[in-house]
């Protein structure tokens, strides 16, 4: 896969809004609501998303899996208030780290986990793990009334 390509593809490709602007314009309390019949809050999705590509940024820095779940990590249940510009930040943060990596096609080639599978196709699984998270973001901020965030235009975004 072209490193560009794949650089693209964590950042949204063609056929979805950017990560930072789903989450943008976003209020802590909407971000922290679980709204009735869903299980999560879009915080904790936003949360989820950060943590797999923490651990997706160290198994490839490191080139060793060397984490030992605990149970709720993954996956919270709930995000404090105050809790949510941190949790946006930290996944935002991790995107670009992420995207930094399609710079150095020596990483990308690398074998992932001594595996038969490269750097490149772990972030291909996290660019695809976290489009299916935010089109859930998506949907619960449509159901909340909140979608699309201000400014939105489809022509530039």
């Amino acid at each position: 896969m072209n490193p560009q390509m794949l650089k693209h593809l964590l950042e949204s490709g063609h056929a979805f809004v950017r990560p930072d602007r789903i989450l943008s314009d976003l209020e802590p309390g909407l971000a922290v609501q679980v709204l009735p019949g869903a299980v999560h809050s879009i915080a904790a999705h936003t949360a989820h998303m950060a943590w797999w590509q923490r651990q997706k940024i160290q198994d490839i820095e490191t080139q060793a899996k060397a984490r030992v779940r605990v149970s709720g990590e993954e996956f919270p249940q709930y995000i404090a208030l105050e809790d949510w510009e941190t949790v946006r930040q930290d996944f935002l943060d991790g995107l670009e780290r992420l995207q930094s990596l399609c710079d150095h096609p020596e990483v990308l080639n690398r074998l992932y986990l001594e595996r038969d599978t490269t750097v490149t196709d772990a972030l291909l699984d996290i660019a695809l793990h976290n489009a299916y998270h935010l089109g859930q973001i998506v949907l619960l901020r449509r159901l909340m009334g909140v979608w699309p965030p201000a400014g939105y235009d489809p022509e530039a975004w």
